[in-house]
């Protein structure tokens, strides 16, 4: 028996639900937790707060970069390889995050976290979707409901609480463990699948679509704290804007897009992304604003900022745990 590896038997399924689970939930967590930590990374780095915002920043600008890419990298190379790096990537600069001795530092590493975080949504869907029948998809909400819209919402609460008792370094610390154990599930567990590309990859697209996104992100970020007419943030908000109207006519009349837009010329299909989008903003705004502002004007602590909007968390693990039932009876237009 010697020289032989002996592979602990796992169910597939049961793997990629665990696996995607847990990146999820650090994905998803991490896109919030920060923000009632800003004023305390602010201060230990003797920085203003609006420096201190790059680190929420270059997350989020990382994050739309890595998202265009992130089909065509998975059926390029497989959707395990690039999933599993992605996680592992992850887990790495939440740990440099973590260790980070200045703001710098802290901002690259939560850059690359934003990366990997961008190709693994995408590439996750991807694993469940072949991992599960579209009928048995619905059985999943109340399981996808916790890393896609519950964690977000626990983040500030967890952020103040553990910047509050522990330290802000222990935002990311968290996941380092959770990374760890989830890569080594996913080596064993996941099956890997190569798709192919359809076609050439769509370099246009891709030079156009990615620095649109990660623009107008960086503009949005700023705009609202150094002016919208400071140069910085007006140039990329034009710029972006320029490369994004590019970037639209030419995934409508490519052969093979980055971007299959055309999907949106649907009803449905359309109707629900535009509604899903409204959706995310105004949950994932009040998520950002209400910790700064609780802190910023009512001087509230990082537990009592994040708590602020804890309610939310509460709403929507209350709806997660109704939608299964409702949507087949009312039917998903209602």
């Amino acid at each position: 028996m010697s020289g032989l590896l002996i592979r602990p038997r796992i169910r597939p399924r049961v793997a990629v639900v665990l696996v995607y689970t847990a990146a999820m939930c650090m994905n998803g967590l991490d896109s919030t937790i920060v923000n009632p930590a800003l004023y305390t990374i602010a201060g230990d780095f003797g920085r203003p707060l609006s420096a201190a915002n790059t680190v929420e920043t270059a997350f989020l600008v990382a994050l739309a970069v890595g998202l265009p890419v992130a089909g065509w990298l998975g059926d390029r190379f497989g959707t395990k390889r690039v999933f599993l790096g992605a996680l592992a990537a992850f887990t790495v600069a939440s740990a440099v995050c973590g260790l980070a001795p200045d703001l710098n530092t802290l901002v690259v590493a939560r850059a690359v976290q934003g990366l990997a975080g961008g190709l693994l949504t995408p590439v996750g869907m991807t694993l469940l979707f072949r991992a599960f029948p579209p009928h048995e998809r619905m059985k999943l909400a109340k399981v996808l409901i916790v890393p896609t819209a519950l964690m977000p919402a626990l983040g500030p609460p967890l952020g103040g609480l553990l910047t509050e008792h522990l330290s802000w370094h222990w935002l990311f610390f968290v996941n380092v463990p959770i990374g760890a154990a989830a890569v080594v599930l996913g080596v064993f567990g996941l099956r890997e699948h190569v798709e192919g590309p359809e076609g050439k990859f769509d370099t246009v697209g891709f030079w156009l679509a990615t620095p649109a996104l990660g623009l107008l992100t960086y503009a949005l970020g700023f705009g609202p704290s150094r002016g919208w007419t400071e140069p910085t943030v007006a140039v990329s908000a034009a710029l972006g804007s320029v490369l994004l109207v590019a970037a639209v006519l030419h995934q409508v009349r490519a052969k093979t897009p980055l971007l299959k837009l055309r999907l949106l010329a649907d009803r449905v299909y359309g109707s629900a992304s535009a509604l899903a989008g409204v959706t995310a903003a105004g949950l994932m705004g009040v998520l950002f604003v209400f910790p700064l502002l609780y802190q910023a004007s009512l001087g509230a602590s990082a537990l009592d900022a994040g708590l602020s909007v804890f309610p939310e968390a509460v709403g929507l693990m209350l709806a997660s745990q109704v939608v299964d039932r409702l949507l087949p009876r009312l039917g998903p237009g209602c």
